[in-house]
């Protein structure tokens, strides 16, 4: 079972569309979230989203543009060559809700 996640934050960067081996679609970034009834402390989360839902983010955001995602968390785990672990959390986008004016104002 996956457990899902709702967030409200802004983007830190202008989001770039890029494409796998396959041809899939895919934008990744980061989502600058306030930490509830905590003045001025931030969240970051990693965010990855596919297809036309990445398509649109890229096409109507850009750095700083508030959006309200829902998604699925994924954590994937790492062993690197020195034998250390590492893991990485990420949110999985399943659908983005656009809350600031769009790209050129529009």
């Amino acid at each position: 079972m996956s457990a899902f996640i709702t967030l409200i934050g802004n983007l830190t960067k202008d989001p770039l569309l890029n494409n796998t081996q396959s041809g899939d679609v895919y934008t990744k970034f980061n989502l600058a979230v306030d930490r509830y009834g905590q003045k001025d402390k931030v969240d970051y989360f990693q965010v990855t989203a596919w297809k036309t839902i990445a398509e649109n983010i890229c096409k109507f955001t850009e750095k700083g543009s508030l959006v309200a995602i829902t998604g699925t968390i994924h954590t994937k785990f790492e062993t690197k060559e020195d034998g250390t672990k590492s893991y990485t959390t990420e949110v999985q986008v399943h659908n983005v809700k656009f809350l600031s004016k769009s790209k050129g104002g529009n």
